[in-house]
């Protein structure tokens, strides 16, 4: 079956987009704008606890200024939609269909790239194991019903997709030219911190592999195209299996994402890279830390692969005294957002870095989660951050 769905990546997998490289945010606006419509989490199931409450005439805001009105400006996106929101009964419900809808409109009326992004938790009706576990450990050494689980994902964005593009031409020619799908969010991380979630090796390679391929299947049988697809997220989570270059864990972060991306391909993995790290400290540091992991990954992916390869979530905490947080500032300088953006190395080794994230959300959730240590600006206003207000004027003539 792999061999398979590997000739079908190489028969009808998407054509790269002629431009190289790409600087974007991540948003929680889906998952934001759900809670401002009185959308709550199934009983028992885990949500994010970072999306806040937005409303349909501030994402509009946010992403008009961020756009603004050239092509300087940041045109690249990255959503996650929890599984437990995407399809809550089955791989056809399309209770929440419509307000996905409203907030995609909203990139599709711009003309803005976006990942799409399946992610925790999933509903019972996927692996009633993983609804035990809040929903966040679905892919287990003790879970007998990951298949299922890997299925009901792909056909869930699959479905969501088909019924996306069907809504009219001008839909179906954006996603065609903007629209990048991903496996899942962090799909190596999965079960972290939930009791007696046991994942050893189950968040493999191999396994990354076939869910990726999985989706690839499903937007094929349903003949949706997109731009490219993605393989599941890595982020240096909990997989303790066997890597062809070291075991966890014995290895060390670069050798890590070398070798778990490189496996990934030759499990017939499908589509671009897709990395995750965040780094803390002076801003050497920063640079030191996010160039090591992308040149690593790159490595792996080897060089076809690599001129794909998506750095879907980098940060920072930007605690800094401009802004309404307590604690001592952890950001070197204003200017890290357009000194990591103008990085050579990392432009050499990807086609698109996204960072964490575009929008403070104030309120939500504890601790980091609250986000107001993260973000170009705040929830509540158009106060621009220095930082953000630097990237920009940097993106003007880039």
């Amino acid at each position: 079956m792999k061999k398979v769905l590997a000739l079908l990546w190489a028969l009808t997998g998407p054509a790269y987009a002629a431009d190289s490289w790409h600087i974007g945010t991540n948003n929680l606006f889906i998952e934001g704008y759900m809670a401002n419509q009185g959308v709550t989490c199934a009983t028992g199931l885990q949500c994010p606890s970072n999306t806040g409450n937005i409303s349909l005439s501030r994402i509009d805001t946010l992403l008009n200024d961020w756009r603004g009105s050239t092509t300087g400006h940041i045109g690249m996106y990255r959503e996650i939609v929890t599984v437990a929101h995407l399809a809550p009964t089955s791989v056809t419900d399309s209770t929440n269909w419509s307000y996905i809808d409203a907030v995609l409109d909203k990139y599709e009326g711009g003309n803005l790239y976006l990942i799409f992004t399946p992610g925790n938790p999933l509903p019972s009706a996927a692996d009633p194991y993983a609804s035990n576990k809040n929903g966040q450990c679905w892919v287990s050494s003790n879970s007998t019903n990951e298949t299922t689980a890997k299925n009901y994902i792909a056909w869930s964005v699959g479905n969501y997709l088909a019924h996306y593009a069907g809504r009219g031409a001008a839909y179906a020619t954006w996603m065609q030219d903007r629209l990048i799908t991903e496996g899942f969010n962090e799909f190596d991380a999965i079960g972290n911190d939930v009791t007696n979630c046991v994942v050893g090796a189950a968040n493999s390679p191999a396994n990354n592999a076939d869910i990726t391929n999985g989706i690839a299947y499903v937007l094929n049988v349903n003949s949706v195209t997109v731009l490219k697809q993605s393989m599941a997220s890595i982020v240096l989570g909990n997989y303790t299996g066997p890597m062809s270059g070291c075991t966890m864990p014995n290895c060390t972060v670069n050798e890590y994402f070398q070798y778990y991306v490189k496996d990934y391909y030759t499990n017939f993995g499908g589509g671009a890279p897709n990395i995750h790290g965040y780094a803390f400290g002076t801003e050497a540091d920063i640079k030191s830390k996010v160039e090591g992991i992308a040149s690593a990954a790159c490595t792996g992916a080897g060089t076809t692969h690599c001129a794909s390869m998506i750095y879907g979530e980098m940060g920072w905490n930007l605690n800094v005294p401009a802004q309404t947080c307590s604690g001592t500032p952890l950001l070197p300088s204003d200017t890290i957002y357009e000194d990591i953006a103008a990085d050579t190395t990392l432009q050499g080794n990807l086609w698109a870095q996204l960072f964490w994230i575009g929008s403070q959300v104030n309120g939500a959730g504890t601790g980091d989660d609250t986000h107001c240590s993260w973000g170009f600006i705040t929830d509540s206003s158009d106060n621009k951050l220095t930082p953000g207000n630097n990237l920009r004027t940097w993106l003007e003539t880039h």
